[in-house]
């Protein structure tokens, strides 16, 4: 994109056109990957780079090959060693980490979350009763081996990718659904922060290695609470 005087000028470097309506997407911040799931719950993955569509299939078919079975998909989102260091860049990723190893696309259905490294095309779940039972939202990234899981009752599960279990669990100023997770870390401070957002118009920020709150406060419109 480039602005001359006062004219805007925009290029697009790859155009995809699909038969049904898109409703869901993400990209790979650091490769040129691209996903998306369309309403007829077909998931693909392309890289634009080389405008080619590496994964195309049935979002039903990574769990079961009954194609009939109905999945409502939430969200997507790209996690692998490269987002990590992108997200993290003064830490050493360790080569036990499950990032390391693992090309995720993480889909998040109604009941369900799905690891699905689109490279080897192993899957890996997490059941509802490790959420107990809470309908997962969004999803974040933690540190090297946890992340976070937004739920919609305003719990956020921090989940261990090496045990495979929850590990802890985030709660008690958020009552709607978590719609926002972002995770960083200030050089100058040991632990990771996550910020929460929630539909009731509660924001907080977390040390999630200790569960403290550190800072909470309300989103206003026209001077109430969101």
């Amino acid at each position: 994109m480039t602005t001359t005087g006062k004219s805007l000028e925009t290029h697009f470097f790859f155009e995809l056109r699909s038969q049904t309506k898109v409703k869901i997407l993400d990209y790979h911040p650091t490769k040129p990957l691209l996903a998306y799931v369309n309403i007829n719950n077909i998931l693909a993955i392309w890289d634009w780079e080389r405008k080619t569509c590496l994964k195309c299939l049935n979002v039903a078919a990574i769990e079961s090959k009954d194609l009939s079975r109905s999945v409502s998909v939430r969200s997507i989102r790209f996690l692998d060693k490269e987002i990590l260091s992108a997200h993290f860049p003064s830490e050493t990723i360790e080569n036990d980490s499950p990032f390391y190893y693992n090309s995720w696309l993480v889909v998040i259905s109604e009941l369900k979350v799905y690891f699905y490294d689109f490279v080897s095309e192993k899957i890996e779940i997490i059941p509802p009763a490790n959420l107990d039972s809470r309908p997962p939202k969004c999803i974040e990234i933690v540190d090297s081996r946890h992340v976070a899981i937004g739920c919609s009752d305003g719990y956020v599960k921090i989940f261990d990718l090496v045990s495979w279990t929850c590990s802890k669990t985030l709660r008690g100023i958020h009552h709607k659904t978590i719609n926002c997770l972002f995770s960083y870390k200030q050089p100058d401070v040991p632990n990771h922060r996550l910020i929460v957002s929630s539909l009731d118009g509660t924001l907080g920020c977390w040390n999630p290695n200790t569960d403290e709150l550190l800072f909470k406060f309300g989103m206003l419109k026209n001077g109430k609470q969101v």
